[in-house]
C-alpha cells in the first residue's frame, strides 16, 4: 500500500511537506506543491482522511443538499456525485431541503457546524446576499444547476434561458401559434431562465406569451396549471419547465378528453425514466444529470485540494428527445374554407307517421352519429375537395371526442374546436318518415356558448381564407361578429339561415352576405311568401337581393335550385334517385357549392355540382356518412350525363 513516504521519495521532498501539500496546500510555494501533486497523482496516493481531517479541522463528508428527494430528476445526479466522492475517499451527506429557503439554509449551517470538507447545494433557492456570505465562509462549496448572476462563486448548470428558447422555437417551426408554458417557482433561477426564453422567443415571433406559474415541480401542480389553462385558452401547445408537470398536464388534458398531440402538443425537461413509460411517451429536453453531479463533485475536490483557485463557471450540453407528444400542424395558408358553426351528435330513427300531439309512436332502430349543420357542411366541403377548418365547441364527452375524431377523418382540420368544461356537446334529435323527409330538434348545449372573440382569434390566424360558412345553431352574436369580420376583408360568405330565428335575421346583416342558400321552408319564414314553385322562388330571392344579397340561392328539395343575383337567374333541374334519407342533403349541398366556388368554379357549374351532391347524399343513411367524396359526385355526373 502506498504511504506518505512513498510520494515524499517520488517527489524528492519531506514528509512534512507532503502533508502541508495535503492539507495546507496554500502554505507551500506553487512549483512544490505541483511536483508533490503530481506524485500523489501518479501512485494513486489515497491519503488516511481521519488523520487528514484532524490536520485540516474538517471532516472526510461531503454534503449534498437537493430541493427535493422525491423527484425523479435528482437521484442520478446523486450517483455521479457519489460515484466521483468515492474515488477521492469522501462519504456523501444528502440533505433534503424541500424547496425551501430557510430549511436549505439551516442544512448549510448545521454542515459547516459538522465540518464537512465541501457543500455542493443543488438548485439552490437562496438569494444572491446569502450566497455572497456562503463564498466568504471557510468551507469550500460549488453550485447545481443554479446560475449565480453575478459570478462570483463557482457552479455547473446548462443553459436553460437558452434550452427554452429552442423549444418555443421548435413549436413555431411546426406551426403552432398558441404556445403556453407552465413554469416552475418564481424563486428558482432555472424556472426563471426557461420562462425569460420562451417569452423572448414568442414577443420576437409577434405571438402573445402564455405563462402559468406552479408553486413547485410536481406532478400534481402540472394537473392544475394545465386545467387553468385549458379554462383560459386551451393552447395547442405546452412546454412544461420539467417532466413531472408535464406528466400532470398530460393527465388534465387527457381529462378534458382532449388527445395527444393531435389536440396538444406538449415537451417536458429533464427526461427522467418516467418519460419514456408514459401514454404517450413524453418528448422531453434531456439534461445530463449524472454529468452534472460528476463535474460538479470533481469541481469541489479542486477547491477542496487547493488544485483549482480559480472561479468556474461550466455550462453542459442538453438534447431534445422526440417521442410520441409532439408533431406540427396544418399549415393555415392550406386553409381554403372557414366553417364556423355547430357540432351535434344526431340521434335518428324512422317513423311510420310522425305522432300527434299527446300521441306515443313506435319508431326504427337508432342510430347514433356525428352531425350538426356546421360539422355536416364542413365534412361536405373537405370530401368535395376543399381544405377546411371547422371552429366551434363541442363538451368534455364521449360525443365531443367522437365528432372530432369523425371530423379528421373526412379531412377536417380541428385545431380551432374549442371544449367546454359548463355544457355537454349539442344533440340534434331527428325523425324520418316514410317518405324520407325528416324534422329536427337540436339541444345547443356546447354551441349556445360559443365565444365570439374567440372565433376571431381563430379566424386571424388563417389570412389566405377563400370563404367563410355559416348557420344559425350558434349565438347570433357570433354570426354577426363573423359576417361583420368577412366584409371588413372581403372574404366571401355563404349563410343556411338555419334555423330561422323568430324575430328572423338583422336587417344590416343582408347586405353583407356573398351567398343565403335557404331551402323553401326557411325562405318563407325570412320573407312571409309561400315558396312552392319557381315563381314563389323568384319573388323570395328578390326579397333578398333588394336588402343587399348578392346571391341568393334557394333549395327546392326534390324541385332543383334557384338562384338569382344582379346578372340574372337560373333553375337548376334536380337529379333523380331513390331517396331513403334526407338528413344533411342541404348541408351537403353547401359544402359541395362552397368548395367549387373557392376552387374558383362559376355559379352555374357550383351550382349542378352541388346539386348532384345533395341529391347523392340522400342515397345513403346518416348525415355525415353519407356525403360523396370527389370522385364519387364526378362519377355520379358522368353517369347523369352531365359532364362539366
Amino acid at each position: 500500500m502506498v504511504n506518505i513516504l512513498d510520494v515524499a521519495e517520488r517527489a524528492g521532498v519531506s514528509k512534512s511537506t507532503v502533508s502541508r501539500v495535503i492539507n495546507q496546500p496554500d502554505t507551500v510555494k506553487e512549483a512544490l506543491r505541483l511536483r508533490v501533486q503530481q506524485a500523489i497523482k501518479e501512485l494513486d496516493y489515497r491519503p488516511n482522511l481521519s488523520a487528514r481531517s484532524l490536520v485540516s479541522n474538517r471532516t472526510n463528508y461531503i454534503s449534498l443538499i437537493i430541493p427535493d428527494i422525491t423527484n425523479p430528476y435528482f437521484p442520478s445526479l446523486t450517483r455521479g456525485v457519489e460515484d466521483t466522492a468515492k474515488k477521492y475517499g469522501y462519504t456523501v451527506i444528502v440533505s433534503n431541503s424541500d424547496n425551501d429557503r430557510k430549511s436549505q439554509e439551516s442544512v448549510i449551517a448545521s454542515m459547516i457546524e459538522h465540518r464537512v470538507a465541501g457543500i455542493i447545494l443543488v438548485a439552490s433557492e437562496m438569494g444572491g446576499e446569502k450566497i455572497r456570505k456562503l463564498t466568504q465562509s471557510t468551507v469550500p462549496f460549488v453550485l447545481c444547476d443554479r446560475v449565480e448572476a453575478e459570478g462570483k462563486c463557482d457552479f455547473i448548470s446548462v443553459d436553460h434561458f437558452k434550452l427554452a428558447q429552442e423549444v418555443t422555437n421548435r413549436f413555431i417551426a411546426m406551426g403552432h401559434q398558441r404556445i403556453a408554458h407552465i413554469a416552475g417557482p418564481q424563486n428558482v433561477s432555472s424556472a426563471e431562465l426557461r420562462a425569460a426564453g420562451y417569452r423572448q422567443v414568442m414577443e420576437q415571433a409577434g405571438l402573445t406569451p402564455c405563462v402559468t406559474e406552479s408553486a413547485s415541480f410536481t406532478y400534481e401542480t402540472g394537473q392544475a396549471a394545465m386545467e387553468h389553462l385549458l379554462n383560459d385558452q386551451q393552447p395547442t401547445a405546452v412546454f412544461a419547465s420539467n417532466d413531472l408537470i408535464a406528466l400532470g398536464a398530460i393527465d388534465a388534458i387527457k381529462r378534458w378528453g382532449l388527445r395527444i398531440p393531435e389536440d396538444i402538443s406538449i415537451i417536458g425537461c429533464d427526461d427522467i425514466g418516467y418519460a419514456s413509460m408514459s401514454t404517450p411517451k413524453l418528448s422531453t429536453m434531456r439534461l445530463p444529470s449524472y454529468e452534472m453531479g460528476v463535474e460538479a463533485m470533481e469541481m469541489l475536490q479542486g477547491k477542496i485540494s487547493g488544485e483549482s483557485t480559480a472561479i468556474k463557471h461550466v455550462y453542459l450540453d442538453y438534447s431534445f428527445i422526440e417521442r410520441e407528444t409532439t408533431r406540427p400542424v396544418v399549415s393555415p395558408k392550406q386553409i381554403q374554407i372557414a366553417v364556423v358553426g355547430s357540432l351535434n351528435m344526431d340521434y335518428s330513427t324512422k317513423l311510420s307517421r310522425r305522432p300527434s300531439s299527446g300521441e306515443t309512436v313506435l319508431g326504427g332502430a337508432l342510430t347514433i352519429a356525428p352531425g350538426g349543420k356546421g360539422a355536416n357542411q364542413a365534412c361536405a366541403a373537405a370530401r368535395a375537395g376543399a381544405s377546411v377548418q371547422m371552429i366551434g365547441q363541442v363538451g368534455n364527452d364521449h360525443n365531443g371526442r367522437k365528432m372530432k375524431t369523425s371530423l379528421e377523418r373526412m379531412g377536417v382540420n380541428t385545431e380551432d374546436i374549442r371544449i367546454s368544461r359548463t355544457e355537454q356537446t349539442g344533440v340534434a334529435l331527428i325523425t324520418l318518415d316514410s317518405s324520407a323527409e325528416n324534422s329536427i330538434v337540436v339541444c345547443p348545449g356546447a354551441n349556445g356558448t360559443v365565444d365570439s372573440d374567440e372565433i376571431l382569434a381563430a379566424l386571424e390566424a388563417l389570412p389566405v381564407l377563400k370563404m367563410i360558412m355559416l348557420q344559425l345553431e350558434i349565438p347570433m352574436d357570433c354570426v354577426e361578429r363573423t359576417v361583420a369580420y368577412a366584409a371588413q376583408r372581403g372574404i366571401p360568405v355563404f349563410l343556411d339561415p338555419a334555423p330561422v330565428p323568430p324575430e328572423g335575421l338583422p336587417e344590416e346583416l343582408y347586405a353583407k352576405l356573398t351567398y343565403i342558400a335557404p331551402n323553401s321552408i326557411e325562405a318563407e319564414l325570412l320573407t312571409g311568401i309561400h315558396v312552392c314553385d319557381t315563381a314563389s322562388a323568384r319573388a323570395a330571392a328578390q326579397f333578398f337581393l333588394a336588402r343587399g344579397v348578392k346571391n341568393a340561392v334557394i333549395k327546392l328539395g326534390s324541385h332543383g335550385v334557384y338562384a338569382a343575383n344582379e346578372q340574372g337567374e337560373q333553375l337548376i333541374h334536380p337529379y333523380h334517385v331513390d331517396a331513403i334519407d334526407t338528413t344533411a342533403a342541404g348541408d351537403t349541398f353547401g359544402g359541395a357549392f362552397c368548395a367549387r366556388i373557392s376552387g374558383g368554379s362559376s355559379l352555374e357549374d357550383a351550382l349542378h355540382f352541388a346539386n348532384a351532391a345533395g341529391a347523392f347524399s340522400t342515397t345513403r343513411a346518416g348525415a355525415q356518412p353519407a356525403m360523396p367524396s370527389l370522385e364519387e359526385i364526378n362519377l355520379f355526373l358522368q353517369e347523369k350525363g352531365d359532364v362539366r
